[in-house]
């Protein structure tokens, strides 16, 4: 059950470091002294209820049905993006609709995809990647026209020597020029917590222009957006579980790297080009694991049973279920705590302060397939992905947050 009314809890920021060290990555980067980190001891002052209100719903007219909504976006102007399968639909402000951007097919500016598309606006600019069809379309928001792509090959950067056989799968928009592009290891058998996931700037055409920016173990844990792929009993990949730990990789508008790896709330800053800058740790006590809960999940699927069956697992929960960064820079973190049904949502201001907390709707047993309801948060406004009880299906809901 959704909660739209939550606690908020203004915090006493009891002290800070914030000396900063140079780092290249966050797997080599080792322990550092306290005055290279943000440690915030929280004490809680008072109670004050953060509201959300209910001020706008897209796709709730039969005209405009979402079939697998991916991610949200929000421009200068307050256009809204909506993800679906093969297109961008584009609502106004007040929330009506405008347009659509691309459509299935093979053509400039035409989507082939099969899982979400992830909408990213930067410089009165949409960037919308196809994994299929290997290439960023790219869109002007002047006059919402598609202008060109940017082809995504290997041979681009197959004279890389720790990129060869690698495969693209994110990026980030720096500015008009340059993209943070991440790749990942190949899957080869045996190689089980070996695998990295490896960062450099792209340029425009296509081109990696640098060297490896940043890189983190990649364990391609469940994005949450839209229906994640079938696993095959037999596949080499290790089954996703509600319990794996992972790594998230955020921006701000500053182009700092945020990472997170889900085992412990600590978050990494690195800039740009992946010298570290500082460390966000809060003390969080992980909820206790019961491994025969987690097991169960596959009680369906014998060949996957008898897998998940022989894997070692924690004594408890990541701390951590995803986080983001909204269009001010606040750090949006969602734990997992000892509730079955929902998470506890962490606000921190960009250098760490914890701004409030509350509780919205979500399973921790699920964590590995649900989609989560929480996408953005833009202008204050909150954006969830919701199925409508009575039509069944899905439907954007835009919430006025009040601090």
């Amino acid at each position: 059950m959704l909660r739209k009314d939550a606690i908020f809890i203004l915090m006493i920021i009891a002290g800070l470091g914030c000396d900063s060290q140079p780092k290249t990555s966050a797997e080599t980067k080792e322990s550092q002294s306290l005055e290279d980190q943000s440690d915030f001891s929280i004490n809680d002052k008072s109670d004050t209820k953060l509201s959300f209100t209910k001020s706008m719903v897209f796709g709730e007219s039969d005209e405009i049905l979402f079939r697998n909504v991916g991610n949200i976006a929000v421009d200068e102007s307050g256009h809204v993006f909506i993800a679906d399968r093969n297109s961008i639909k584009v609502f106004n402000p007040n929330g009506s609709y405008k347009l659509e951007l691309g459509r299935k097919g093979r053509g400039p500016g035409e989507f082939n995809n099969v899982g979400p598309l992830i909408p990213k606006i930067k410089n009165n600019t949409l960037y919308v990647y196809d994994e299929v069809l290997k290439r960023i379309n790219i869109y002007s928001l002047t006059d919402f026209n598609f202008t060109h792509s940017i082809i995504i090959s290997p041979s681009n950067w197959n004279h890389i020597d720790e990129l060869q056989s690698v495969s693209f799968v994110d990026y980030f928009v720096l500015n008009e020029s340059l993209l943070l592009a991440s790749f990942a290891d190949p899957m080869i058998r045996g190689t089980k917590g070996k695998r990295k996931r490896r960062y450099f700037q792209m340029n425009m055409s296509g081109d990696n222009v640098s060297n490896e920016i940043f890189n983190h173990s990649d364990l391609n844990f469940y994005s949450g957006t839209g229906a994640p792929g079938p696993i095959p009993p037999e596949s080499i990949a290790s089954v996703n579980l509600p319990s794996t730990r992972s790594s998230i990789v955020k921006l701000d508008s500053k182009n700092s790297i945020h990472h997170i790896f889900t085992g412990e709330f600590v978050i990494e800053r690195f800039d740009s080009l992946g010298a570290f800058q500082n460390e966000i740790r809060h003390t969080f006590n992980n909820s206790d694991l019961n491994r025969n809960e987690v097991v169960d999940m596959f009680r369906d699927n014998d060949r996957l049973l008898k897998r998940v069956g022989s894997y070692d697992f924690p004594e408890t929960w990541p701390a951590i279920d995803y986080f983001f960064i909204d269009d001010r820079d606040r750090l949006w973190v969602s734990t997992i705590t000892d509730s079955e049904d929902s998470f506890e949502w962490w606000v921190l201001s960009n250098e760490g302060q914890v701004i409030g907390k509350f509780n919205w709707s979500g399973s921790r047993l699920q964590r590995h397939f649900q989609e989560r309801e929480i996408r953005i948060v833009n202008d204050n406004f909150l954006y969830t992905v919701e199925v409508n009880d009575s039509t069944n299906q899905k439907e954007v809901i835009r919430y006025k947050i009040d601090f």
